[in-house]
Order: structure tokens, then sequence, then C-alpha cells
């Protein structure tokens, strides 16, 4: 039975877009999907939470609630910004925030967009972003300062559903204004706000604007570095609460991460926030884009779906600007933590190469171990579970890093550089080459970096572990990782002749239903008693 309650709380977790889609069907999706729409894009970056994190987090847990906190009034402010404007809070990245304003005829009903319609909405994501930088810049907080970077775009792009591992379905955003936000973010410092060339064709004449110039793939072209405005897009604000219906439960399931389904579910929506001890992948797909084949990218992220998921990790987040499309996955995020994640996480790495060799498809993956915090940021209207701290920004540095390792990529396609920290925690179960120490952003020493070559075959398995039967162990996984998201239709029944197994296969079962905290009832025939 669906619990209204629980329902409202799953959909702040997604954005307007999906909400919309699940009141228009509010059955599970089942396969792939994808929309071409235009859009005004904001793109709004934060910096200073990842210092905040590491010094609070020395505190302990009141450290850890004093982030929350702060994460969340600082968060909360800009998400009722945009949607005081009628934007749509899309997508977390990181310490960023991507919204969206759905370009629709002025008429109101189905037909092209005019230039007029994408001028109107293109003003009203530039006011937002002045919006945003007049309240929210240089933004106190714990004696540190708050700085943010901003962006404007338009035009096409394409919204995609992919995955389905497990029932969990990922959703992304691809397209040129995505890309144009990505090189803008390069070149805005902090309280600026840059329009890329596709916004400030239409916006230009109405802006006071300093020129910058965008080198993008075939040309450079034109943008601004917005001062104001000088004169209203004259749009009304649309804020207005999208009523879900409590059947729509399932499919909005679908799209939230397995790290906080089981506290959703058990009403503890207040308590997720801590500092986790995490393996962080960042995988960059960099051929991948509005132009790949739906079919395609659903090979692909599926592909990572199921090399994460194998080693009980989690996808956490999938971005996309002028880099390709970037996977982030963690593994030590509840409900699963292990103390050889970081092993974990390696392995997980080296199966997504294998797969991508065999694909060729190039990749560039960066690992790293550390303690972050984990949480989900925003307010009852908007929010995501998220993960900040060093650890991560180390890791999608070396992803970079990982891309211009000619050698490697010749040789296997995809590079994968880990840290110091992760290479000391799974030497045992991987081999590594050594490189040479590398510069990386915001570091002011060079960073040690590992390459992994292959699991080590000497490693002896704990005498707990399930050997074999992987078809089998998958199968009871997938059963239970669905289970756990909501959807009850599984009957397994473990039959074979005596000794081949069951009962090692049964207790992996419990094992797994355990770490997933999924309510286990235990029942038998009772023996008959024999008659004298």
């Amino acid at each position: 039975m669906s619990n209204p309650a629980l329902t409202e709380i799953l959909a702040s977790y997604v954005p307007k877009l999906i909400q919309n889609r699940v009141v228009a069907d509010p059955s599970p999706i089942e396969t792939p999907v994808s929309e071409e729409m235009q859009a005004a894009i904001l793109f709004a970056d934060i910096s200073g939470f990842t210092r905040l994190t590491e010094r609070l987090a020395e505190k302990g847990p009141t450290g850890v609630e004093s982030l929350a906190r702060i994460l969340n009034e600082y968060f909360g402010q800009l998400i009722d910004i945009i949607h005081e404007y009628g934007g749509d809070v899309v997508k977390f990245a990181g310490d960023a925030v991507i919204a969206v304003w759905h370009i629709v005829p002025d008429s109101g009903t189905a037909g092209p967009v005019s230039r007029a319609d994408q001028w109107q909405w293109t003003m009203r994501a530039a006011e937002c972003a002045l919006k945003i930088r007049e309240r929210l810049t240089n933004y106190k907080a714990e004696d540190a300062n708050l700085y943010l970077k901003l962006a404007v775009s338009s035009g096409s792009i394409v919204t995609a559903h992919v995955g389905g591992v497990f029932n969990r379905w990922e959703f992304l955003l691809t397209g040129n204004p995505l890309v144009e936000l990505g090189i803008a973010n390069g070149l805005a410092q902090a309280g600026e706000i840059i329009i890329t060339p596709s916004a400030w064709r239409l916006i230009r004449n109405d802006s006071i604007a300093d020129p910058v110039e965008f080198e993008l793939k075939d040309a450079i072209a034109q943008g601004g570095l917005l001062k104001e405005l000088n004169k209203p897009s004259s749009i009304l604000s649309s804020n207005q609460k999208i009523d879900i219906p409590d059947s729509a439960e399932n499919s909005l399931r679908a799209y939230i991460p397995g790290a906080i389904i089981n506290r959703l579910s058990a009403g503890q929506s207040g308590w997720i926030a801590e500092l986790r001890r995490v393996t962080i992948l960042f995988i960059n797909l960099p051929g991948i884009d509005q132009h790949t084949e739906l079919s395609e990218a659903q090979n692909l992220a599926r592909l990572v779906q199921r090399s994460v998921y194998r080693y009980e990790g989690s996808i956490n987040k999938i971005n996309v600007d002028d880099k390709g499309i970037t996977v982030v996955a963690a593994l030590g995020l509840p409900p699963f933590s292990h103390e050889d994640d970081p092993a974990r996480g390696v392995q997980a790495a080296l199966m997504i190469r294998k797969e991508l060799e065999a694909l060729k498809v190039h990749s560039h993956i960066g690992v790293t171990t550390g303690r972050i915090f984990c949480g989900s940021i925003g307010n009852d209207d908007r929010r995501e579970y998220t993960t900040i701290g060093n650890a991560v920004n180390l890791s999608a540095r070396l992803m970079g890093v990982a891309g211009k390792q000619d050698a490697i990529i010749e040789k296997y396609g995809v590079a994968i550089l880990c840290d110091r920290a992760t290479y000391d925690s799974a030497k045992d179960a991987v081999e590594f080459e050594s490189l040479p120490p590398q510069q990386v952003k915001g570091r002011t020493e060079a960073v040690e970096v590992f390459h992994p070559l292959d699991l080590k075959k000497s490693v002896i398995r704990p005498t707990t572990e399930l050997i074999g039967r992987q078809e089998e162990k998958t199968l009871i996984a997938n059963a239970l990782q669905e289970l756990s998201r909501g959807v009850p239709h599984h009957t397994i029944i473990l039959q074979g002749e005596a000794g081949i197994g069951k009962s090692r296969l049964f207790e992996d079962l419990v094992r797994q239903a355990e770490t997933l905290r999924v309510k286990m009832v235990n029942g038998g025939k009772k023996k008959k008693k024999k008659s004298s």
C-alpha cells in the first residue's frame, strides 16, 4: 500500500520534469526513453563547501550537524529563488546546481517555439541569476565565505532515462547548451555571471555586459559577462506545486539511490547526514553526447550499473558538460559498507575497463578514498543525496589527469588513476604500477598516483565467501535490490540435490538481506514424531 507522506518526500528527490512524467503516467518506467526540448539553463557553482566540510568534520557529530544545517540553509535559499522565477532544479552536481526553464509557446498550445518565446525564458533565467548573485554571493557560514559563479545558456537539449539494472533508472541531460555551460564555468570567476553564445544571441540587446570569447569545438563565439538587464522578461512566476498521485510511489523510487530508499521508507528522512569513509569513482565517457543513439547510451549505462552493483556500490550522479558524460559512483554508502571498499572500487573500475575495451569505447576513471560528508541537501520542495569532501574533488581531478595518460589509453583504451589511500587499502588484492606524482587543481603539492593493472591471482578469499554460483548469487542480489526499492514481486526457490551448496546460497541470501535491512521471516515444516 502506498504512503502519501512518503510519496511526497520521494517526489522532492526528483525534478519537476520527472514529477510531470509520473503524473501523466504513474506506472514504473520499463524501457529507456528520450525527449528533445527547448530550454533555458542556469548553472550555479558554489566554492568553499569542501574546505568547510574538512574543518567541521574535525568537530565530530556536532560538526556534521552544523554542516548539514549550513548546506540546507544555503541550498534551500538557492532552490527557493529558482522556484520563485519558475525554474526546475534538475541536477545537483557536487557543489553545483543545474536549473532548467522548459521553453513552451507563449500561446500555451503545442507547436514550434518562437524566437520571442526563447528570448522571454532566457531573460527569465538571467534575471534569476542576478537575484541569486544579489542574495548569495560572499555568503558567510561559520566564519567562512562561500563563493558563487553562474552561467546561463539556451537551446535544444535532450533528456534521457537510461539504465534499469535493479530497477534503478538514471536521468540525464545532453545538448550543446550543457557543453557551453561547462566552458563558461571554466571562464567565470567568483561573483560573475557568464552568458554563453546560445543565450547571448537572444538577450545581448537587453543586457549590460562585457564581451567574453568562447572557444567552441569548431569556432570562436562571443558571449557576455553580465552586469545587469535593461528590461524585464515579462513572464509571470509559475511555481505551482505538482500534485503527485500516491500510485506514483514505485515510479519515483526508480530514480532515487538505494543509499536513502531504506531510510526514507523507515521514516528517517531527518537523519540522512553523516561522515563516512567512502571510495569514489569518477567515470568519464568523452564520446557520449546528444548525438549518441539512445540504444548505445542505454548499453553503456547498464554496463556501468552492472559493474558498480557487482561490488555493492551506488551510482550517485550522472553529469554532462564539455568533457562528455561523467558518472559518479561510490562504495561505502548506506546500506552497504565493507572494510574492503577501496579494493571493490578498483575492481569495479577494472571491470568497466574490460567491458569498455571490448566495445572500443574510451574512458578515463579516477578512484579515491577518504572521509566525506554524505547527506541530503535542499529543502522540502527539492533536495538530493550528495557527497562533499576532498576525496570527491580529488577523484574528479584524477579523472581529468587520466585523460592525459596517452600511453595507458593506447594500451588499454581506459586509463584508471588511484590515490595513495586507495592504493594502500587495495594493494593486497590488486596489482598496481606507480606513476610520477601529478599536479592537480586545488593542491599545492603533487599528488601520488597509481595505475591498477589487474587482480592478484594469489589473493586468498575469506573462508566465509561463497565461491562460484555467480548466476544464482546475481539472481538473489537482483531480487533483494528490487525488494529493497519497493518492488516485491519475486519468488525464488532453491532446489537441488544434497551437497551442492543450497545452504551456502541461503546463508549468502541472509547476509545480503541483513545488509539491505530487508525484513526476514523464517518458516518450515515441523518434524513429525514417530509413533511407537
